[in-house]
């Protein structure tokens, strides 16, 4: 009964190891996942201002540019 009790209180130092080897490689695992995590996140709000600056560019195509059309001839006078 005794000798049950001391062995759980006790782990051999090869236990011990592969307890300190487990605690270390789920520490990387999970450092590993955060940065990938933020590494993600910092391309998804890249790609998002780059398309807002994309977006910005194709509409001033569309704007009316009244000295453009004054330099090109287009100008009608009211």
């Amino acid at each position: 009964m005794y000798e049950s009790e001391d062995e759980d209180l006790y782990d051999p130092p090869h236990v011990k190891r592969k307890s300190f080897l487990l605690l270390i490689l789920l520490v990387l695992a999970a450092a590993t996942l955060v940065v990938t995590g933020l590494a993600l996140l910092a391309y998804m709000y890249w790609r998002r201002k780059q398309h807002e600056a994309h977006q910005a560019r194709f509409m001033e195509l569309f704007e009316d540019d009244e000295s453009l059309q004054a330099d090109l001839g287009l100008k009608e006078d009211l």
